[in-house]
């Protein structure tokens, strides 16, 4: 029975899809390395070989995620017996998800099998165990990733630093190197809105207090 290949990747600056098709092209060796058959759509003529969600990130519970449903159809439908990804947690980073994914396959003997990583057996407790505990791990270092930004925004705006978001009045966000398209963004002064700013803070008129 043939095998499906999954990829994702959770942000595709470039929006070129280069750093999925990485995943894409391990996979396949994979796939070749293992004698194993890859599924492709008959129904489609343009058909990649893999089935992709890019720039999606799966860190929340219910993200939309096509190419991913279109792969668990496949399996509950019986048309493929594993699914081949990168890693795990191409597939899943929350332990809530993964569970509910082994308990839907559980009786229709999927494996999993990873370029990265040592393969599941979701026919087996042992093959169960150890999928939970990648996403386990998975979820842990998306819960401190989260909590390492969280307390950089904490520790900006004690600061005084800009957090990001939209630009304050009389500045302006502009890329810390043009060059580099991956690059931070940081505030410069908008000359013309900061001038006309002054302006306006000059003439205003002073509050008087009436003691009321």
């Amino acid at each position: 029975m043939p095998v499906a290949i999954y990829a994702r990747i959770s942000s595709d600056r470039k929006a070129d899809a280069a750093n999925v098709q990485i995943q894409v092209t391990e996979c396949l060796q994979l796939v070749k390395g293992r004698g194993l058959t890859l599924y492709r759509n008959p129904d489609s003529s343009s058909d990649r070989g893999a089935y992709v969600d890019n720039n999606v990130s799966v860190g929340k519970i219910g993200s939309i995620r096509p190419d991913w449903d279109e792969v668990r159809r496949l399996a509950l439908a019986g048309t493929i017996d594993a699914i081949v990804a990168w890693a795990p947690d191409r597939l899943y980073r929350l332990a809530e998800e993964q569970a509910a994914f082994a308990a839907e396959m559980k009786h229709k003997g999927i494996k999993l099998h990873f370029a990265t990583s040592p393969d599941a057996d979701l026919t087996t407790p042992t093959g169960i165990f150890h999928a939970g505990l990648n996403a386990l791990m998975a979820q842990h270092e998306n819960d401190l990733k989260q909590a390492r930004i969280v307390s950089k925004k904490k520790q900006q705006a004690i600061d005084g630093e800009w957090n990001g978001g939209r630009a304050p009045l009389g500045y302006k966000a502009v890329p810390s190197d043009p060059k580099e398209p991956r690059s931070k963004y940081k505030l410069v002064k908008n000359p013309p809105v900061a001038r006309a700013l002054k302006k306006a803070i000059g003439t205003a008129p002073a509050f008087v207090d009436s003691g009321s």
